[in-house]
């Protein structure tokens, strides 16, 4: 089948509306003179190119991406119910896509939760994932208070809603579009960022088995309590980050019992919010050095639409994660 060459909004004009959803004029000035990125010409066929952007080479998966917001859904907190999801459209009959609960940051959700994750996990799911993320608990979480030393109040159980959306997600019937051709039998991933970070560490720690979590990924986990994941993970940090500093990775990287495969990446001069879209912090391939580790570990497929994810990830070529792909890295290793 031919893969559709519809044209996206570009990455400047989604950090553009990122940028003038938080009134700031400097974010938007960092952007003037940059040009819009299409990428009709990026598919041809099967075969997957690579752009530049920002110097790095960025690959894309062949599928293009709707999001939906559910609103007010049941079992959530009630802090804001919502829950987005990003889902591929099937270029065949037959294709089936697995599933990533995404955790959002502290002050990352509610109204916001689009307009900071759209981006990345757009880029994500173009790989042939339907990710959720639920809304809730956007500075605080309103039904359960439980708070845990140094960490910001209420958090303790944030990652129940990381849970509940993989809950949700199972109920969901097909014959709702962004659920037609999902995929559980082989078991979901989990991800997210800063105190979703910590809510992907806690659900791989504690519920792998019950939600059958197979692989994670954490993107600058802020924590304060580091227990071991029970499930292949890999971790990015950034050595700019003064908000979670390469330290809390470390901690739960090196945790005792933690799982034997696994990754780390601490990218120099990577800071805080790297997943978001600002400029001069927004890394453009991390989405698909996250989408390379689940296609390793829940769908055990080491290539795809041209592209060798594992070598993408811990080859020795220039485009792999540790050796340039991802710029300049202060650490970078994978163990298992």
């Amino acid at each position: 089948a031919k893969i559709p060459t519809t044209h996206f909004f570009s990455s400047e004009k989604r950090m553009l509306w990122f940028c003038s959803f938080l009134a700031s004029a400097a974010c938007a000035n960092a952007l003037v003179g940059v040009q819009d990125i299409s990428i009709e010409e990026l598919i041809s066929g099967q075969k997957l190119n690579a752009i530049s952007l920002s110097g790095k080479d960025v690959l894309r998966g062949p599928y293009k991406v709707t999001s939906k917001k559910f609103a007010k859904q049941p079992g959530f907190d009630s802090s804001d119910p919502d829950v987005v999801v990003w889902y591929p459209e099937p270029l065949e009959s037959t294709d089936s896509f697995p599933f990533i609960s995404y955790s959002h940051g502290y002050s990352g959700g509610g109204l916001i939760t689009y307009l900071a994750y759209d981006l990345i996990l757009e880029h994500i799911a173009s790989f042939g994932y339907v990710i959720a993320v639920p809304a809730a608990c956007n500075t605080e979480c309103h039904d359960d208070k439980t708070s845990l030393p140094l960490d910001p109040k209420t958090y303790a159980h944030y990652y129940y809603q990381q849970l509940k959306a993989i809950e949700w997600a199972q109920r969901q019937p097909q014959s709702v579009p962004a659920f037609a051709h999902v995929n559980f039998s082989m078991g979901v991933g989990v991800a997210g960022h800063s105190m979703g970070g910590q809510a992907t560490l806690f659900s791989s720690a504690y519920n792998s088995s019950s939600h059958r979590i197979k692989a994670a990924v954490m993107h600058h986990a802020y924590t304060h309590t580091y227990p071991p994941p029970q499930v292949p993970f890999l971790a990015f940090t950034g050595s700019a980050d003064t908000t979670a500093p390469p330290e809390m990775t470390h901690q739960f990287y090196n945790a005792p019992h933690a799982y034997p495969v696994r990754g780390l990446v601490n990218k120099k001069g990577a800071k805080h919010l790297e997943p978001n879209p600002l400029p001069g912090e927004y890394n453009p391939v991390l989405a698909q050095f996250t989408a390379a580790w689940f296609k390793l570990h829940l769908e055990n497929v080491t290539q795809q639409f041209n592209i060798d994810f594992e070598a993408l990830l811990k080859g020795d070529g220039p485009q792999s994660l540790c050796n340039g792909g991802d710029g300049e890295v202060v650490e970078c290793e994978f163990a298992g």
